[in-house]
């Protein structure tokens, strides 16, 4: 007896030893590790049991936890949730296997851990039963095939790997459905307040819009009295000076300009609050049109003009005339210090969807960096002594084209031309 409790001593000392290493090597390796382990709890109240079963799990690489009593074994799993299998030993002194098993099973977070009961008496049937009855889900009778042990235990922990992701997949799940509900809930914020922004914005416009018309309007009947009287004083005034004569002609051009600016005012407002009429166009006959107009203003010019085919377009008809009339009678104008004018009228076809239609001149072009200004109103990158303009025509193109659905852009390069580019939707047939 006495050498019996001797070597079980050295046993323990021997175990103890071990368990020690397999903390340092966890300690050292916890923050290398890249997949979380199992961990297999073994009971057995005999030192050697539970090295030999360690030596046999050893390969699977898992977390392994020995105890030597029942009693420990239910301390450890009421600290513990992470237990992947129990291999229970089922003849030990004060707390059997059977009775463990129990008090483990009735446990309601303990209940599905899966215990695999170790005997070394084989017994009937009934004594089996027994073990079924007290929650375990396996038997296996000593001495153990350690194949059997480790393919046994290897399903367990395999089940509790995936049991353990999906637990994370549905947290993450979960965690992902209420982000999801909060972004609804700041976007469908969102949308209420973009639209109470573009309620507001489109009262102010509609506002702004009938404020312009309504100015631009009123301006002309007082305009147009300036420049009768302007007309009936010079032709009153026998004898003018060449200064006087200079200063009526500056009176009468800066009413002219004035009142170009109000008709172009006028025709930005009208825009706004026209309705698209749309038609289905034919482009040349149209662009062919405005060019058989402009001509007539061009008289002694050299102008070389090129137009490709620019197809059909459903759109309205006035409103795309008054377009290329913008664009096509810029390019006119700042070509006019060209000896020989090169004007292009001409569509690509680089998207499904839409036409790109351009209006390119060798004139004077512009600055690119100035691009985002050349669709303002009232923006103009040249003076008006080198080329007559009140800055609305660009603008008005833009909202033509902005309302059926388009873009505008334009490229150029200082003294080397420009090209003006629009897109429309193309008809869907």
């Amino acid at each position: 007896m006495v050498f019996a409790m001797s070597v079980q001593r050295k046993l323990f000392q021997k175990y103890n030893i071990v368990q020690e290493n397999k903390i340092m090597l966890k300690e050292r390796y916890i923050h290398t590790e890249e997949k979380p382990k199992a961990t297999i709890l073994l009971v057995d109240d005999i030192p050697g049991n539970l090295i030999a079963i360690e030596a046999v799990l050893a390969e699977m690489k898992e977390n392994l936890v020995s105890v030597s009593s029942g009693s420990e074994a239910l301390r450890y799993l009421l600290e513990h949730d992470d237990v992947a299998v129990i291999l229970l030993d089922v003849q030990m002194p004060e707390m059997d296997g059977f009775e463990t098993a129990r008090y483990i099973h009735d446990r309601d977070r303990l209940k599905d851990v899966p215990i695999i009961l170790l005997t070394a008496i084989y017994k009937t049937d009934e004594f089996m039963e027994r073990g079924y009855e007290s929650g375990a889900v396996d038997y296996l009778i000593k001495p153990f095939n350690p194949k059997i042990l480790k393919s046994k235990v290897s399903v367990f922990v395999e089940l509790h790997k995936r049991r353990i992701a999906q637990q994370r997949m549905d947290q993450e799940n979960l965690l992902l459905a209420k982000v999801k509900a909060s972004l609804v809930d700041k976007l469908t914020d969102n949308e209420r307040e973009i639209k109470r922004i573009n309620d507001n914005l489109s009262l102010s416009n509609h506002e702004l819009e009938a404020f312009a018309y309504s100015a631009s309007h009123d301006l002309r009947t007082p305009l147009r009295h300036i420049q009768t009287f302007i007309s009936l004083l010079k032709e009153e005034s026998a004898g003018l000076t060449p200064k006087q004569n200079e200063y009526f002609t500056y009176i009468t051009e800066a009413a002219t300009h004035m009142n170009d600016l109000i008709e172009d005012l006028l025709s930005l407002s009208r825009i706004g609050w026209s309705k698209i009429q749309p038609i289905d166009i034919n482009m040349d006959l149209l662009v062919q049109d405005v060019i058989l107009e402009l001509k007539s203003h061009c008289e002694g010019r050299s102008i070389e003009w090129k137009c490709g085919s620019l197809g059909t377009i459903s759109g309205d008809s006035n409103l795309l005339r008054i377009v290329f009339m913008n664009l096509i009678g810029n390019a006119v104008k700042y070509t006019s210090k060209r000896e020989t004018a090169n004007i292009e009228i001409g569509t690509i076809h680089n998207q499904p969807d839409e036409l790109t239609f351009f209006v390119r001149d060798n004139g004077a072009g512009f600055d690119m960096k100035f691009n985002d200004q050349l669709f303002g109103p009232f923006q103009r990158l040249h003076s008006n002594a080198d080329f007559e303009g009140t800055g609305i025509g660009l603008a008005i193109v833009r909202r033509i084209i902005s309302c059926h659905g388009g873009k505008t852009w334009a490229e150029g390069e200082v003294d080397k031309g420009a090209t003006m580019f629009f897109t429309l939707p193309v008809n869907k047939t």
